[in-house]
């Protein structure tokens, strides 16, 4: 079939529409046609049947398809398949056949890539390659204002605001419409504000959009927003003042905005009453938000506040938040419980106190650590006087987290001074201060003022201290240091640790005379000179001597711590430069002349106290020499010390060398009646300043671990040694001079329990000791006693008691010297040392009787003293010891009869012991005695001193 067959045939077959056949004609013809524009003439025929006749999408779309085939610019197809794909929700081989087209007509393709970018978003989700094409096409298409848009939706979905503000801009910009114009600035205002939250270009948009419409409610509102986020308020309130005048009664919506604006405007400027009347006019003009009414009732509670004394005003706080209350579903947890504390405040401010307690317990059903609600209900406590109220919330008020701490400070306050519960405000009080590390010296003077008035003075100085640490105002570091130091010192007892807080004060103000006489008088009370004397040298120096004003205080520091120097120190030597020193600031102070000439007097003492030093020495290796007495009389005399001298010169009339002059000192120091000892000898003082230094201590200490099983197996009656009790002498009733002498004696000699007096009748002219079985006897004969002066019967009743006490009492159980030699050999024997029989056969029971009365220790101990003494070269152990002893005695005796010469009579006539003792030398040792150290200090010891008025005294 030739061409013009098959164009008849065709023709035919359209004809009686029998489109199948007339299809498979055109495809049959295809394989014929060699020329492209005819093949695609015939698919373009193919084509028209399958759009009009015989729809079928997918056989149009391969038709197309092979057409793009022959030649892929064929423009038409494109555009076909472009449509027949989206139809076909066939979104990728759309977007490909789009892109394909646009790229072929170049410049004009914009509007096609902005199809393909728009399948991209909203078909495929694609929002980066939609981005892209956008781009593209605005690229192409430079004022493409449907670009801009897209990009502009496109942005919004990448959340990418900068973009779609600067996109906003643009299509503003590009657009010819004014009601465009203004829609895009304000859109890109809004974004600018809310979404960048950058002012300044929310302004510089909404300027653009007033230029164009000077009274745009939107533009404006926005530009008030601002401001008022810059805190622009007045520029912000003249621009909604102005707006709001100009609103009309349809415009109620906006009038309402223009008011809520307007109030929190004046709420922010504190402009509470202006504030009001707008969040009032908001409510009228139809606002009924929660919002909007807590706005109201928070506006009125702060009016309130201000004007607490407006009852009204509470009235109506309280009931709009109740109104509020009555929407609890839609307020928030926060929300609700300020409602309640409100309520309860302005419930407490109108006196409706049953009310505010509800409201406040309220709160703390939901919020146990609600810090204002529980002080409200402590300031209920005070109001309404009911401590349970202050009891029950103790535990809650504990538990506040530290930046409450005000509240638990103010219930501490209300439990102290209202209720008197000091133990439970203190607990508080100490809860704060061991938490909060931001301590407020309010807060210290409230803990110190309760520490202070229950006396816990520890406490109080804990506090004291963090208030010194506290502080850097000079006045109130003084106040608190010298606060502290009174309290350490008067109520803690620690002086010492007083003068370090004193001294602070001295540091903050060095003329505060109160810190610096506090130190003295401590220092003073503890004799603590040298601290004492450092103190006044320290305060010296803070002074200027140079200024006029300081001399009087400078004179008196000098010359205070002269005299301390000089009568705590004894340092003369400092004492007279500061003398001389304060005599310069104010001559002729006649006290500070007088001080200086005692000092000079007491350095004239102190050399002849060196002088007498050397002289004694001298004396204890050479007692012949005469001159040494007197020159030692002579010093003593010159120092007042007259006792001394007394001594010195009495020795020297004994010697018979003493002179006119001495004898007449005597004579006008020696008193007419006789004086005896006054004060009790103890064993300290006879041990250490009376016993003869030469006496063997071994022996004392043994014979006194012996003594009382000695004398209870030696001791004898009184019968056996001839003794009538008829010559006892009852010592209570008998008031005779010898029988008080006796007591007199023994009581200074230091019996407890005195010994028994037997006076004899026999004129044996003696008088003797012993300790019997009943106990220590004295016994003396009446001529003995009749023959002897007050002075005589003294030294002889002093020395005999002296052989009753232990030790000694050993040779009052011997009735000779050899029989004591003998009772030495049996102590000896018993502690089991072998001793030489000396032919007495007694002695033996008399040893078995002592080994029964000995415990083990006693034993033990005496035989390790015995034998240190058996060790010892020197001979006659015993004897030399019984020679010491009469030395002793002499010296006991001497010193009850406190007279030279009847001692020296006594001493020189009787040898009691019956020793080979020479009367002269006795009589040179109790010589060398009475001008000893010793013998001077047991004087006044004893009260023997002769007690004369020195020169200074009479001065």
């Amino acid at each position: 079939m030739n061409a013009q067959e098959r164009k008849d045939f065709s023709a035919l077959l359209r004809n009686k529409g029998e489109w199948k056949k007339l299809i498979s004609l055109l495809e049959d013809s295809l394989s014929y046609t060699k020329q492209i524009p005819d093949k695609i003439e015939l698919y373009q025929e193919i084509v028209s049947i399958y759009q009009d006749y015989i729809p079928d999408d997918a056989l149009e779309i391969k038709t197309h398809v092979s057409i793009l085939k022959l030649k892929d610019d064929h423009l038409p197809s494109l555009e076909v398949l472009a449509t027949l794909y989206q139809n076909n929700e066939q979104w990728n081989d759309a977007v490909k056949i789009l892109k394909r087209h646009a790229a072929l007509i170049k410049d004009q393709g914009a509007p096609l890539l902005l199809a393909a970018a728009d399948l991209l978003r909203e078909k495929l989700n694609n929002v980066h390659d939609a981005y892209s094409l956008t781009k593209q096409a605005l690229g192409l298409q430079k004022d493409y204002l449907d670009a801009i848009c897209q990009l502009i939706t496109l942005c919004e979905d990448k959340h990418d605001w900068e973009s779609v503000v600067s996109y906003l801009e643009k299509a503003a910009d590009i657009s010819s419409d004014v009601v465009d114009k203004v829609s895009f600035y304000l859109k890109a205002s809004k974004i600018s504000f809310e979404k960048l939250s950058s002012n300044e270009s929310t302004l510089a948009l909404c300027e653009k959009v007033l230029a164009i419409q000077p009274h745009n409610v939107q533009a404006i509102f926005r530009v008030s927003k601002v401001l008022i986020a810059q805190e622009r308020l007045k520029k912000s309130e003249i621009l909604l003042i102005d707006l709001y005048a100009r609103f009309t009664e349809k415009q109620k919506q906006e009038k309402k905005e223009c008011s809520l604006l307007l109030g929190n405007i004046y709420k922010q400027e504190d402009q509470i009453e202006d504030a009001l009347f707008y969040y009032q006019a908001a409510f009228d003009l139809g606002e009924s938000s929660i919002e909007l009414l807590e706005k109201i009732a928070t506006t009125t509670y702060v009016l309130a506040m201000k004007h607490s004394t407006k009852i009204a005003l509470w009235k109506k706080a309280e009931d709009l938040y109740r109104q509020l209350i009555e929407k609890n579903d839609a307020l928030t947890f926060e929300t609700a419980q300020e409602a309640w504390y409100r309520i309860g405040v302005s419930a407490q401010h109108i006196k409706a106190y049953d009310r505010a307690i509800v409201a406040f317990n309220t709160v703390l059903e939901k919020d146990k650590t609600h810090a204002l609600a529980l002080q409200g209900l402590i300031e209920l406590s005070v109001l309404t006087e009911r401590f349970d109220l202050c009891q029950n919330n103790i535990a809650l008020i504990e538990k506040l987290p530290q930046e409450h701490y005000d509240v638990v400070i103010y219930t501490a306050d209300v439990l102290y001074q209202k209720f008197d519960q000091t133990k439970e405000a203190i607990r508080l009080f100490t809860l704060v201060l061991a938490h909060d590390g931001n301590i407020s010296s309010h807060f210290l003077h409230k803990l110190l003022e309760v520490y202070v008035n229950s006396e816990q003075w520890n406490d109080a100085l804990t506090i004291l201290n963090k208030l010194i640490l506290l502080t850097t105002n000079t006045k109130e570091k003084i106040k608190y240091n010298y606060a502290a130091a009174t309290i350490v010192r008067d109520r803690l007892g620690k002086s010492k640790e007083a003068i370090s807080y004193f001294k602070k004060v001295l540091d903050e103000d060095f003329k505060n005379s109160k810190a610096f006489s506090a130190i003295v008088k401590i220092l003073t009370a503890n004799k603590d000179w040298v601290q004492l004397v450092r103190m006044y040298r320290q305060m010296i120096k803070r002074f200027d001597a140079s200024d006029v004003v300081n001399v009087d205080r400078l004179f008196h520091l000098w010359r205070d711590m002269g005299e301390i120097c000089w009568t705590g120190l004894q340092d003369a030597e400092s004492a007279v430069t500061a003398f001389q020193i304060s005599n310069t600031l104010l001559p002729n102070d006649s006290k500070i002349k007088e001080i200086l000439k005692d000092i000079q007097r007491q350095k004239d003492r102190v050399d002849s106290s060196q002088s007498i030093e050397r002289l004694h020495h001298e004396l204890a290796t050479n007692s012949e020499r005469i001159d040494i007495y007197r020159d030692l009389a002579i010093l003593y005399r010159d120092i007042d010390c007259i006792d001394e001298s007394m001594c010195l010169f009495q020795a020297l009339e004994l010697l018979r060398q003493i002179n006119d002059e001495e004898r007449k000192f005597i004579a006008q120091h020696r008193s007419d009646e006789w004086m005896g000892v006054r004060n009790r000898i103890s064993d300290s003082l006879r041990e250490g300043y009376i016993v003869s230094p030469d006496q063997d201590q071994r022996i004392d200490t043994l014979l006194t671990l012996m003594g009382t099983s000695v004398s209870s197996v030696l001791a004898r009656s009184t019968q056996e040694i001839e003794l009538n009790d008829n010559h006892k002498v009852d010592l209570k009733q008998d008031k005779s001079v010898l029988v008080q002498s006796f007591v007199h004696a023994a009581h200074c000699v230091g019996f407890d329990t005195l010994p028994s007096l037997y006076l004899l009748p026999i004129a044996e002219n003696k008088i003797n000791a012993y300790t019997t079985q009943e106990g220590p006897v004295v016994c003396i004969d009446l001529e003995r006693f009749n023959q002897s002066t007050q002075s005589e019967i003294m030294f002889l009743f002093g020395r005999h008691l002296t052989y009753l006490l232990p030790p000694y009492h050993l040779v009052s159980l011997a009735p000779s010297g050899k029989y004591i030699e003998q009772i030495w050999r049996v102590l000896l024997s018993t502690m089991g040392f072998s001793i030489k029989n000396d032919g007495n056969d007694n002695i033996k029971p008399i040893i078995s009787r002592l080994k029964k009365t000995m415990s083990t220790p006693v034993m033990k101990q005496g035989r390790a003293l015995a034998e240190e003494i058996l060790q010892d070269s020197a001979k006659d152990k015993i004897q030399t010891w019984r020679l010491s002893l009469e030395k002793t005695a002499d010296r006991m005796g001497f010193i009850l009869a406190n007279d030279l010469l009847s001692s020296a009579k006594q001493i020189t006539q009787y040898n009691d012991l019956e020793l080979p003792c020479d009367p002269k030398e006795k009589l040179r040792q109790i010589l060398s005695y009475m001008v000893s150290r010793n013998y001077f200090y047991v004087r006044n010891e004893l009260g023997l001193s002769i007690k004369v008025q020195s020169f200074d005294q009479k001065n």
